[in-house]
């Protein structure tokens, strides 16, 4: 997607219409998550071929607004919005996405970081530490502490859950002239 169909996506979307987001799937412990943050109304789209994980219905049932994306190449024919990253390990592949795409990415945080990893892997630690989203959401405090960034806390079981993510997602949008 060229940087002006971007600008022009920003500037025609209407109010009340939902995000394109774009993200692989983590695994299967994501998946809650990931259903609860459906409920946002926003477009969700998980690519699939990219990584090799489907979703589970077993573990939740798969929300209506979350969609399977098929194929190797990145799909044009959407009008993606943001990428949501929920792994480190996938970090420098969203990056490469929104790049690719002039759209921001936002980095979601669901781990805390052990002192076992971060004794035994000083290069992994530094390297996963240092991927930081345009916008960094972490799932509890104690996880925005431990990997020593700024961002917003959005527990799975805030009240304010679905408000607190439509804002971030808000926030991100209005970063894509500042990207360009």
């Amino acid at each position: 997607m060229t940087a002006m169909r971007t600008i022009i996506r920003a500037a025609t979307k209407k109010e009340d219409e939902p995000y394109n987001i774009i993200m692989m799937l983590d695994d299967e412990q994501s998946l809650p998550y990931v259903s609860n943050l459906c409920e946002t109304q926003n477009k969700f789209y998980f690519w699939e071929s990219v990584n090799g994980v489907d979703w589970n219905d077993s573990i939740c049932m798969k929300p209506e607004n979350c969609m399977k994306l098929q194929g190797e190449s990145m799909p044009e024919h959407i009008d993606f919005d943001i990428v949501l990253c929920l792994n480190r390990g996938f970090f420098q592949l969203c990056k490469n996405i929104a790049n690719f795409w002039h759209i921001p990415i936002i980095l979601f945080e669901p781990q805390i970081p052990n002192e076992q990893f971060k004794q035994a892997n000083p290069q992994d630690w530094l390297t996963a530490r240092n991927c930081e989203g345009d916008i960094n959401v972490f799932i509890s405090d104690e996880a925005r502490d431990e990997w020593e960034q700024m961002g917003y806390v959005i527990g799975q079981n805030s009240e304010s859950f679905c408000d607190s993510w439509n804002n971030v997602f808000q926030e991100a949008c209005s970063l894509v002239y500042t990207r360009i």
